[in-house]
């Protein structure tokens, strides 16, 4: 019983680090993205 609980913490752990990569990557590629809509407006302006 102990181990399956010991398990399932180390499973959880793994999702969790996986989901903060995943939402750091996320972050990245908005931040793309906005400098692609900058890169676009200021083309646009001249």
């Amino acid at each position: 019983m102990n181990e399956k609980l010991i398990e399932k913490k180390e499973e959880f752990y793994l999702l969790s680090e996986e989901i903060h990569d995943l939402l750091m990557k996320r972050q990245e590629i908005i931040e793309e993205i906005h400098e692609l809509e900058d890169e676009v407006l200021y083309e646009v302006a001249i």
